[in-house]
């Protein structure tokens, strides 16, 4: 999923702390916020687990 972009709803107007991310199968990503002090609707998400 690497350089993939995902578009998400803003929460409470920033980007959320995490995010799920299906794929074509049945496995789900798990992303958290790689830096917590994100500026703007554009944030860096970093690999947490799959299930």
């Amino acid at each position: 999923m690497q350089g993939k972009r995902v578009e998400m709803e803003p929460v409470e107007g920033r980007p959320p702390k995490t995010i799920a991310v299906s794929d074509e199968g049945s496995r789900t990503y798990h992303y958290g916020l790689a830096e917590w002090n994100q500026k703007g609707m554009t944030a860096v998400y970093t690999f947490l687990y799959a299930d």
